[in-house]
């Protein structure tokens, strides 16, 4: 998932923050290894990531209340984001059953 309706913010609103908080959440919920090698950390991550990805829609509800993404971008954004969510729970799942 790409953030590309971040970098079109105005400039008072990245120093507001939101643009900034949202790139970092993204890249916690999208930076998950792709291996199971460490079950007990990947579970870990995961529900980290599964949190950041709850915090994620919040976040892009504001922006869109903040009109600093449009509708249309929200709503795809969201998607991605309910998408993602429901991987890592699978994932977690999976981990979980194994340990």
């Amino acid at each position: 998932m790409r953030l590309r309706q971040v970098s079109s913010f105005p400039a008072r609103r990245k120093q507001a923050g939101v643009a900034h908080h949202l790139e970092v959440l993204v890249r916690d919920v999208t930076n998950q290894p792709t291996d199971e090698r460490q079950n007990r950390q990947g579970l870990i991550d995961s529900c980290v990531a599964r949190g950041s990805a709850s915090e994620l829609e919040y976040q892009l509800l504001l922006a869109r209340d903040l009109k600093l993404i449009q509708s249309g971008d929200h709503e795809q954004l969201e998607r991605q984001t309910t998408e993602i969510k429901r991987m890592l729970t699978v994932f977690v799942q999976k981990l979980t059953a194994e340990s």
